[in-house]
């Protein structure tokens, strides 16, 4: 079955899934924008995900985080090759971010035996 960790951490695996299957990525900001202009450190402009070589953006989306508005970034991919996957994850266009990279393990789905009625053959869906 797949796993997921509640939160990943830099060169640890953070997921295992099979080919396939669709993940979704989400990077939380746990300052959260009115706060860091408060604080005067810099704003989130863009977060960005290495997904099998491409650098894909990610959504924001508002949010609250322990009581006060935050935002979220999120993405979603489709797992198409077995094997170990170093997935990064940048803001602002640097490789700034402390649990990044991370690792994701991918393996073919486990096979399934599908056995139909008397009179009725197996269709390529894998259905009868």
């Amino acid at each position: 079955s797949s796993s997921y960790g509640a939160a990943c951490s830099q060169m640890e695996f953070c997921a295992r899934v099979f080919v396939g299957q669709r993940i979704r990525w989400q990077v939380m900001d746990q300052v959260g924008e009115s706060n860091r202009a408060q604080i005067n450190v810099p704003q989130v402009g863009q977060v960005a995900l290495k997904w099998e070589g491409q650098w894909l953006n990610l959504t924001r989306e508002e949010t609250v985080f322990e009581g006060f508005p935050s935002q979220r970034y999120i993405v979603e991919v489709e797992v198409s090759e077995p094997g170990t996957a170093v997935v990064q994850i940048r803001s602002n266009l640097l490789d700034s971010l402390p649990m990044s990279p991370v690792l994701l393990m991918s393996e073919f789905p486990p096979l399934q035996e599908v056995q139909c009625p008397v009179g009725e053959e197996l269709l390529d869906d894998a259905s009868c």
